[in-house]
């Protein structure tokens, strides 16, 4: 590297002959000189600044020459200030405001009269044959300030700034826009303001007293206490009552004196000003909420389809109801979307209750790398894999959040695909699936019967939930028909060109078949089955002998009605198992909480297997989901338990009853034995046969011994009989207490 004129150089590694930034205005090689000059208002190595110009320097060049070899200087790129390159009416049309612009030709007035000091100086001369020999200007300068009636120091300073710049005219525009310190707030030392009436008329010694900067914190946090029952007065009166008291003997505060704690004016004006929302967001610790302007486009980052995939979740913002009572309400569920950059295709999806995380995030990225066929037939759409394409992208881009695992980490050494995650309160970063939101709530979720319009229920308001009226079968049709229709939406913008030429139709989902098509394409091959042990979430259930049994959140009792059996099954070690011991054994499947239709479980012979439900309930497989059965089971023991009681009523008043007929029949055996010679039981147990055909034969008559001799018993026996079955209820309690307490 060589020295070079009109380049800035610094100090580098060592001992250097300059300590601060110098421009290169003449390199003779020739007389073997160098003329460098100190550039004005940059710091140096110790973070000083220089507040004023000096002049040319003149160095051997060897030198310099040598340093820059040993790395002891080093050229360095200045930046200079963005006015020097704009013509005089740019400068003054980007002005913000009116002021500003008056500002501004003012400045540009002051350049002007700088520069005719110069001229009679200069004469045209170059910035190289000045810094040649800056002395002999000597005589021309002192002449020009007694003309012009300036000190000679003001000279000197226009014509060292000119030549700091290399020549460039607007440098002499005066840097007034930088005075007074704009946007820095000036610590204060003492009060601020005219006195007050007592410090005028010597009543107060002390002077008044002056904020530091945790008072005004104070005093704008005190403000925030002004309310509709609360007016500024009194949240003066408070806040001083906190920070600028004594308390006294009964615990009650005693405010200092007026001369001892800020003024009512100054709670107003500071409780105002950092209570703006910037000033209150910085005062919070929230400057990093500032959105920013991000220059460019998603599209500046891809040039193939399945290169970039963007990943976020929002919630529904409805709240929805139970497939089995409308007047069950369930809350509003968590929607995860993929969304391929390029094509800007949604790919994938989930829909569920389950709270934004590493699985949920996993099952969207799933659902971009399978069929969508299955789902959509599942709610009632016809669709082929043409209609809407898989793929497993090569960068998904993500909050700092949902994808933070070892799980991911293993499925990214596993697929050798990357995650990217932005950094923190930038939305913007991913600004496509964020906005994707807005479309999904703008199109359907905030049309909704029982939708939240995105905002907290104020006190006194009626509840969303009290209006929902969709389930969740019928959501997720609407929702699949509105992301077809967006996927199919012309966006002749994103279109190659060849494309267009060969008049295929611009859609979303076309562009990134033809790209597929051509090639033009970076995302990765897979195993689906592999993929989905990575990223299916992991659920607890058992195996009984009748096949996987889903458990209720307690993790004890099974979920009813529903049962996932496959002939693949019998293969498994735990079931064996489970039909030796006759007992359920625990096991880990795969399963999403809003697809009761089947789960997935490891076999060894067959890896990640789908287990179907086998219910023959055919509406429950298609529509319902986990939360649905387990809020119609927890409803159905409350029901139970409200019927527990008429239940135990009727189970005594049935067990009673059989213990009355046995009572009484006991009865008329004893009155039989009595009114005859006792028979032996071998008699008694003879002729079953013999005696079951003569009572069958007596049924089918209608009669016959038993009704004969109810016929000729007398009067009385009737009545006995009839007393007794009155008061049977009674006796056969007696009877049944005897028994057991014997």
């Amino acid at each position: 590297m060589i020295l070079r004129e009109n380049t800035v150089i610094k100090p580098g590694i060592g001992e250097s002959p300059i300590k601060r930034p110098y421009r290169v205005l003449l390199l003779d090689c020739r007389a073997g000189i160098a003329s460098i000059i100190e550039i004005a208002g940059l710091r140096s190595e110790g973070g000083k600044r220089r507040k004023y110009a000096r002049g040319p320097k003149l160095f051997d060049l060897s030198t310099l020459e040598n340093a820059l070899k040993e790395g002891q200087i080093v050229e360095t790129r200045y930046q200079a200030p963005g006015h020097w390159s704009m013509l005089d009416q740019e400068y003054v049309d980007l002005s913000p405001t009116t002021k500003e612009r008056e500002r501004r030709e003012r400045r540009l007035a002051q350049r002007d009269a700088n520069l005719a000091l110069l001229e009679p100086i200069v004469k045209g001369m170059s910035v190289r044959e000045i810094a040649r020999n800056p002395t002999a200007l000597r005589a021309s300068i002192i002449r020009q300030a007694k003309a012009k009636k300036k000190d000679q120091t003001t000279i000197y300073r226009i014509l060292n700034l000119y030549l700091a710049s290399g020549g460039v005219r607007n440098s002499l525009i005066p840097d007034t826009h930088r005075r007074g310190g704009p946007g820095v707030e000036k610590a204060q030392r003492r009060k601020l303001g005219r006195k007050s009436r007592l410090e005028k008329a010597g009543k107060v010694v002390e002077e008044s007293y002056y904020l530091k900067e945790e008072d005004k914190k104070k005093l704008a946090i005190g403000y925030l206490l002004t309310s509709k029952t609360i007016n500024e007065a009194d949240a003066y009166r408070l806040t001083c009552g906190v920070h600028w008291s004594t308390l006294k003997g009964d615990g009650t505060p005693e405010i200092f004196p007026p001369h001892q704690r800020p003024t009512r004016a100054q709670f107003r004006y500071w409780g105002r000003k950092l209570n703006q929302l910037e000033d209150r967001k910085r005062r919070i610790g929230l400057g990093r909420l500032a959105i920013q302007a991000t220059p460019g486009s998603t599209q500046d980052q891809v040039c193939a389809v399945g290169q970039m995939a963007m990943l976020d979740s929002t919630t529904n913002d409805a709240y929805l109801t139970s497939m089995f009572s409308r007047l069950k309400k369930l809350p509003p569920m968590h929607i995860t979307i993929l969304k391929e950059v390029r094509s800007t295709v949604v790919i994938g999806f989930y829909v569920g209750w389950e709270s934004p995380s590493t699985w949920t995030a996993h099952q969207a990225i799933l659902c971009g790398a399978e069929s969508k066929v299955e789902i959509c037939a599942r709610f009632g759409i016809t669709m082929t894999d043409e209609d809407w394409p898989s793929l497993l992208c090569k960068l998904i881009l993500a909050d700092n959040g949902e994808l933070k695992s070892k799980t991911t980490t293993a499925a990214e050494e596993e697929f050798h695909f990357a995650v990217e995650y932005t950094k923190s309160w930038s939305g913007q970063s991913k600004s496509d699936v964020e906005t994707q939101h807005h479309t999904h709530h703008k199109e359907l979720n905030h049309k909704l019967p029982g939708t939240t319009l995105g905002k907290r229920r104020e006190r006194g308001e009626k509840h969303p939930a009290l209006e929902a009226i969709w389930n969740y079968a019928e959501y997720m049709h609407e929702f699949l028909l509105m992301v077809i229709e967006y996927n199919n939406e012309e966006v002749a913008h994103l279109a190659p060109t060849a494309m267009l030429t060969e008049g295929v139709r611009p859609t979303r989902i076309n562009i990134l078949k033809w790209m597929m098509e051509k090639n033009m394409r970076a995302d990765l091959p897979y195993d689906l089955e592999r993929l989905r042990a990575f990223t299916m979430p992991p659920a607890k259930a058992v195996m009984t002998k009748r096949g996987i049994r889903l458990l209720m959140p307690d993790g004890r009792r099974h979920v009813p009605d529903v049962r996932f059996y496959a002939p693949a099954l019998q293969s498994s070690p735990q079931f064996k198992e489970a039909v030796i011991k006759d007992s359920a054994v625990n096991i880990t499947i795969r399963q999403s909480e809003t697809d009761t239709s089947h789960v997935w479980f490891s076999l060894p012979d067959h890896g990640l297997t789908s287990i179907p439900n086998v219910s023959s309930d055919v509406e429950m497989k298609e529509k319902g989901t986990v939360v649905d059965f387990v809020q119609w089971v927890e409803e159905r023991d409350l029901v139970q338990d409200m019927q527990r009681g008429d239940e135990d009523q009727q189970a005594l008043n049935k067990l009673l009853r059989r213990q009355a007929t046995t009572n009484r029949g006991k009865a008329e055996l004893t009155k039989e034995l009595a009114m005859q010679e006792k028979p032996s039981q071998k008699s008694m147990v003879g002729g079953l046969r013999k005696n079951r055909d003569e009572e069958i034969r007596a049924i089918k008559s209608g009669g016959g011994p038993s009704a004969i001799a109810e016929e000729e018993a007398p009067l009385t026996a009737t009545v006995e009989a009839a007393d007794e079955r009155g008061d049977a209820a009674s006796e056969a309690m007696e009877s049944f207490m005897k028994e057991f307490a014997a």
